[in-house]
């Protein structure tokens, strides 16, 4: 029987949870990300609903709100993506790559939704935004 323990940080039994937030490597992903969206909210997030919510609850404006929550799920995706990659190919992606590997999916994405001609200045987006999240505490 196969062990049930994370294949990443062999500490704790891996569940969903666990392996898109919970564990030290999805941490650190999230930790690229949320530096790179210059976002310095939901640090202490242990779970993927918790990571939604934040999202949802904490940010105000409805276009940096659905950026941001492309840029969530394709950082869910890309973990799940590394993991499997380390369990079934046996190539460990370290973290800083699956952050890369978080922008590409998010582009692509973008790019598949509102077509070829779309172009996403993220540092714009960011600069126009960041002030339309709430902090923990004052919501």
């Amino acid at each position: 029987m196969d062990s049930t323990i994370c294949s990443r940080c062999g500490a704790f039994p891996e569940d969903a949870d666990h392996l898109l937030v919970g564990c030290t490597t999805a941490k650190n992903v999230w930790q690229h990300i949320w530096v790179w969206l210059k976002i310095s909210i939901w640090a202490q997030s242990s779970t993927v609903r918790e990571v939604l919510e934040g999202v949802q609850d904490q940010i105000r404006c409805k276009n940096w709100k659905k950026m941001v929550m492309v840029v969530t799920f394709a950082t869910f995706w890309s973990i799940w993506r590394c993991r499997n990659e380390g369990i079934f190919n046996g190539n460990y992606i370290p973290t800083h790559k699956a952050a890369e590997m978080v922008k590409e999916e998010t582009f692509i994405w973008m790019r598949n939704r509102y077509g070829p001609k779309v172009h996403i200045d993220f540092k714009i987006l960011q600069e126009h935004y960041t002030d339309k999240i709430t902090p923990p505490g004052q919501r």
